[in-house]
């Protein structure tokens, strides 16, 4: 087989159809002041992977890994360095130190570094720890490094460095965290055992999907630095919803100076500490208020997601209607049950109660959600199934439930984003598990449901582009 000629230039038919892919995989965006930066770094990435531009534009159209990759490290740029902005690591310091003494003793402190590029950053975070706590910090802090360049992974991971990232680091500070390698340092054994590194895709949302691992919800503080001013406004929002999600209640961000102010309900603003954070709050009046002042809705009996055709009514339906016998006698096991025998008020006035107790219940939302959509009330239920993933970012089921309705709202793009999320989150667990919160469900039964679906939409998709009638 031949080797393709190496590019030497992008022809302008392709440009656009790879500001588009680069957009819609990367979230990256190219103002005509950097459209020499947007070729040169096509360019270079067909170069490295001996490709031509075309072929190219295929593999990252088809999400090809080594192709994202790339041009990912070809069109951000990687700067960075040890204890960069230094005020952010004298928050970091401060914000331990306080995390510590409110702690109970054996519960870590999580730190992310998202775009964490080749690993100064992650390292710059865990020396802060160790001053701020002390050797403590090995045992109290976790640290993990995420980037979508596998590269950048392979030199974090390997913790060694030339002069130039050590520009803004003390001579006392190089000479008690790092150990000289050869004419480069490497970071010192105390620092390298509190950070991990994965890779990951911002626009993916949080650093570990599984619903079972602290890391999904449950981090203290996340440094997103420089990072998001390649975004554009979309996927900005996207990121960050998806990095608000991953803090605990009361967890803060820290962004770079130059990234842009991010809008979130669940985020609050800082600039006391003489920088921009953001502080993780949940909405009261959005998600609280609403529902203690809520009157109490009858629905009338129905099929649970009585929807119509092509929409997987069937395998749905009937695997939540007809699942197996609940024995637990909690409040939401009666609910399903009261639900099941056709008592949809009694249902709906025991859920009610529970969320007045407890407003965090994220499988009380959704059971809500799976009522209201068997009324046909799509917009409740898509609202109920917001709630229930907003206080459990990685609840699979919520998410199936809030695709189901936003299809039938006509919103296909938030329903192939609840998808995407369900499927990612299914295909971690066994085929015959059963998915929290479903009464019995299992994974593979509900990735049935999310194929058809999909193909619902592609279908729609279709008709709308062709103007066919069905």
């Amino acid at each position: 087989m031949m080797t393709p000629a190496l590019p030497q230039a992008l022809l302008p038919s392709l440009r656009g159809a790879f500001a588009v892919e680069l957009r819609r995989k990367l979230g990256l965006v190219f103002p005509p002041t950097r459209a020499e930066a947007f070729e040169g770094g096509i360019v270079r990435a067909a170069s490295a992977l001996k490709e031509v531009p075309a072929a190219l534009l295929l593999r990252l159209a088809e999400g090809d890994r080594a192709v994202i990759e790339a041009l990912a490290f070809e069109l951000t740029i990687g700067e960075t360095y040890f204890f960069r902005h230094p005020h952010h690591f004298e928050f970091l310091r401060e914000a331990l130190r306080t995390l510590r003494s409110r702690r109970a003793h054996d519960d870590p402190i999580r730190i992310w570094s998202a775009g964490c590029s080749s690993g100064e950053e992650a390292y710059s975070i865990a020396i802060a720890a160790l001053e701020a706590l002390g050797p403590s910090a090995q045992r109290h802090v976790e640290i993990l490094g995420t980037d979508l360049n596998a590269g950048c992974l392979d030199r974090a991971r390997a913790a060694t460095y030339g002069a130039w990232s050590f520009r803004n680091v003390e001579p006392t500070v190089r000479a008690r965290w790092f150990e000289l390698e050869g004419a480069q340092l490497r970071v010192a054994s105390e620092p390298r055992s509190m950070v991990r590194f994965v890779s990951r895709n911002l626009l993916d949302g949080p650093p570990v999907a599984s619903p079972n691992d602290a890391w999904s919800r449950g981090i203290d503080l996340i440094f997103c630095r420089n990072v998001l001013i390649y975004f554009d406004p979309a996927a900005t929002e996207l990121v960050t919803a998806a990095l608000a999600r991953a803090l605990v209640l009361g967890g803060q961000m820290v962004p770079g100076p130059s990234d842009p102010l991010l809008r979130s309900p669940h985020l609050v603003v800082s600039t006391a500490s003489g920088l921009i954070s953001y502080r993780r709050v949940l909405e009261e009046p959005e998600v609280l208020a609403v529902l203690r002042s809520r009157p109490a809705v009858v629905y009338a009996p129905a099929p649970l997601l009585d929807v119509k055709a092509p929409i997987a009514r069937p395998v749905l339906i009937a695997a939540i209607a007809a699942g197996p016998t609940i024995v637990a006698g909690g409040p939401i096991d009666r609910a399903r049950r009261l639900a099941d025998s056709g008592d949809s008020a009694a249902a709906i006035a025991l859920i009610d109660g529970v969320l007045a107790s407890d407003p965090l219940h994220d499988e009380a939302y959704a059971l809500r959600a799976v009522l209201a959509a068997a009324a046909g009330d799509h917009a409740r239920a898509a609202a109920d199934a917001d709630r229930a993933i907003l206080v459990q970012s990685s609840f699979a089921f919520a998410h199936v439930i809030a695709a189901l309705s936003r299809t039938q709202l006509g919103e296909p793009a938030e329903a192939r984003r609840h998808l995407r999320n369900a499927q990612r989150l299914l295909f971690a667990l066994a085929a015959d598990a059963s998915v929290r919160g479903s009464g019995g469900v299992t994974a593979r039964e509900l990735l049935d449901v999310c194929q058809q679906l999909t193909r619902s939409l592609a279908a729609a998709r279709v008709d709308r582009v062709t103007g066919a009638r069905r």
